[in-house]
């Protein structure tokens, strides 16, 4: 499992990603109309590889979506506290973005 990076008090972030062999641009960022956070991926050449998912608390972001080269998941999980849902300073505090490789999320299922 891999804890992205991220940090409280930012609406616009970037984390660089080595999934595999390939190297990605995770984009989180803070939607002030709607109140939650979106990630988007971007391949190393900066082409948009999925964009605006919004982070659902203990939820799968990719399991309905097809993603090349990425055999994982993210998942938006709550560490601390009993916030239902993130607020804009959450990231890097209550809430945090992780991913899981297949290999893992095999394990806990077997």
């Amino acid at each position: 499992m891999i804890t992205i990076g991220l940090q409280s008090g930012l609406a616009d972030q970037t984390s660089e990603l080595a999934i595999g062999s390939e190297t990605m641009t995770l984009r989180v960022k803070w939607n002030q109309r709607f109140n939650f956070w979106s990630l988007s991926l971007y391949d190393r050449e900066s082409s948009i590889i999925i964009g605006g998912i919004r982070m659902v608390r203990d939820a799968p972001l990719l399991q309905n979506l097809r993603v090349p080269n990425i055999d994982g998941e993210f998942i938006f999980i709550r560490q601390f506290g009993d916030k239902a849902e993130a607020d804009f300073n959450s990231l890097g505090n209550d809430f945090v973005l992780v991913y899981i490789t297949r290999e893992e999320i095999n394990a806990v299922i077997s």
